[in-house]
Order: C-alpha cells, then structure tokens, then sequence
C-alpha cells in the first residue's frame, strides 16, 4: 500500500469520535492532492504516536537501562550530597558506619553519573541529528559535567582509605565551591532557557501560545502537484520537531494536530483537539516551574559557596557547607521525581524521533 491510498485511513482516523473532529464535510480521496496531504500528515503523527507509547510503556521503562541509571543518578547523588549536609551541620554524627554509607553513595552515585553522561552524550548526538540543536548543545555540556562530578564522587569517597587521592580530598574540603560550581555551570544553559521560558509564559507569549492563536496558516498547503510523497512528508516533520524542541514533544504533537485540521480541513469540529492542547501546554508551563525550582535551589548553593569566602564568615563555614550540600540534594530530589514522572519534561528527557522516510510507503 502505498502513502496515498492510506488517505482513506486518515480519514477514519480523523473522523473517529475519540479526536473530537466529527463534523467532515469533504471525502480526502476527492482531490488526490488533498488525499496524498491527509496521507502524509497520517503518518507523520501515527509514527510519532508510536514511538511515544513505545518509550513510555512500562516494559520498555522497566528495562530501559538509560532509565534505571538516570533515576540511580539523582537518588544516589541526593544521598549523598543530603549526608555530606547533615554531617557539615552535626560532625557528630559521622560514626565509621555513617562513613561508610557516605562512602557507599559517594562510589555508587559517581560510577552511575559517569554513566548519565555517558546516556547524555547518546541523546546529544540523538537530538542533533534530528534538529535539535538547542538541547544537543545543553546535553553535550551534561555530559562533560556530569562525567565530572562522578569522577570527583569516586575520589573524596575513596580518599577515606587511601592516601592516593589524598590531594584531591583535600582541595575539595579547602574549596568547597568546586561542587557548587561545577552543578551551576552545568545547569546554566537550563537556567537561561528556564528563564526564557518562564518570561514567555508569564506574558503568554510563548511559541505554543503564538502558533494556537495565529489566524495565518502555519504549515504549507502543498498545492503544487510536483511535491512527492517524501518531501511532504520531510517537510512537514521538520515543521514538528522544530515545535517539539520549543515546547516538548507532547505539546508540539498535541498542536501539530489541532493546526492540520484547522488549515486543511475548515469547518471541522476541533474542541477535543483544542482541550487536548491546552492540557498538554498546562502540564509542560507547569513542569517549567518546577524546574526553576531546581534551578533557584543550585543557584542558591552557589551563592552561599562565594558568599562564604569571605573572611569574616571563615568561622562559619561548616555552616555554609551543610546548607549548599543539603540545597544541592534539593535540587537533585527534584529530578529524581521528574526522572519518574515526566519522562518528556525532564532536564535529560527522552528523545523522541519521528518518521523514518524509509519506512514510508
């Protein structure tokens, strides 16, 4: 079966209750231009509907190594950094097995970070084949960040029994903001962009928002009889994965269909689709507050780490270290829930591709 004779199956798609459109007044199969359009825009979101489903399935979740070392990252890293806290605040408390649990998410938590890095590295290199140059680049500098900070984990973790890595220990304990500093750096691409964000949403300018409400067509309407099949279908993908890098997959998906059936179908009822938009949009402003959270509580941790440079605080540093170490597991409990929860709203979130024109036929 080729793409155009799956017109009719765009049709019955479309004119299915469940996406609200139920009032079709023209048959796609009598303009064969219109019908191979149809056809193109079936699959376009068939195939990304798919691979969603695939990648949020408990199964594949279940037994997605990707997943168990990221949500492994955030527990074992808050873990340890909250310790670390606790410890700065009350040095009472560090027993030999309390060094030992610290030692135990120190080693742990580092090897699953290298690890994230490694997984942020395989979705950078992901992203940027399919377009998404934004978060590649913040991905490529997770990846370098947070191979870092693992290393680090490892070495003031095992410097607790061996002198090999005594010198590294020790400038650790002498400059407390190098971990500060090094979860700031790498978040600062995530602070801008959350802040960008958060602007346009506060405004409600933000693009989704500008592309529901434009009464200009915002996709091509292909009326050339010399397009093919496969460069609709480029075209129009291309369209969506540059929406899905503004404003996440499910969004993009959810406007991506309510703007195809307003432009080439007029007149059709599209309230479900519009409710379905809006829900998507709420859910991803939502997950960009929460992230500035995240961010307010790295931000506040490096704060502290300059603010106690000062010599006059120099009594006090205990004090600052429990409370930018225990600020730092703030922010990583955070993730650790979106890891969890929001799998397409995260900070290493799971990349979704769209159709394979190889597979379109």
């Amino acid at each position: 079966m080729t793409i155009t004779e799956k017109a009719s199956d765009f049709y019955h798609y479309w004119t299915d209750p469940s996406p609200g459109i139920t009032t079709y007044t023209e048959n796609p199969q009598t303009a064969n231009n219109k019908g191979r359009v149809n056809a193109c825009v079936y699959q376009i979101i068939h195939a990304k509907e798919t691979n969603i489903k695939e990648l949020t399935s408990l199964k594949s979740r279940a037994w997605s190594f990707d997943e168990w070392v990221l949500i492994g990252g955030d527990l074992f890293t808050m873990g340890y950094l909250a310790l670390e806290g606790m410890i700065a605040l009350s040095p009472g408390l560090l027993s030999p097995s309390v060094q030992v649990t610290l030692s135990a998410f120190g080693i742990v938590g580092g090897v699953i970070n290298i690890f994230v890095g490694v997984i942020s590295l395989k979705n950078a290199l992901q992203e940027w084949r399919e377009g998404h140059y934004m978060g590649a680049t913040r991905l490529f500098l997770d990846s370098a960040l947070c191979i870092g900070i693992g290393s680090l984990m490892i070495i003031a973790s095992l410097a607790a029994y061996t002198s090999i890595f005594g010198g590294v220990a020790g400038a650790l304990v002498y400059c407390p903001w190098i971990f500060p500093l090094l979860f700031f750096v790498m978040n600062f691409p995530v602070i801008c962009e959350v802040a960008n964000r958060l602007y346009h949403i506060t405004r409600g300018t933000t693009p989704s928002s500008q592309l529901f409400s434009s009464q200009e067509a915002v996709l091509p309407y292909f009326s050339d009889q010399n397009y093919t099949d496969e460069e609709i279908i480029k075209e129009l993908s291309k369209i969506l994965e540059t929406w899905q890098d503004l404003m996440g997959v499910q969004t993009a998906l959810a406007l991506f269909k309510y703007k195809t059936v307003q432009q080439f179908h007029p007149g059709c009822n599209t309230e479900k689709l519009r409710e379905e938009f809006e829900k998507r949009k709420k859910e991803w402003e939502r997950a960009q507050w929460v992230r500035a959270l995240q961010m307010a509580l790295y931000t506040a941790a490096f704060a502290t780490s300059l603010i106690a440079l000062s010599p006059q605080l120099q009594k006090d540093q205990a004090l600052f270290s429990g409370i930018q170490n225990l600020a730092m597991a703030g922010a990583n409990l955070l993730p650790l829930l979106m890891d969890i929860f929001w799998p397409f709203k995260r900070n290493t979130y799971l990349p979704v591709p769209g159709i394979a024109l190889e597979k379109a036929n």
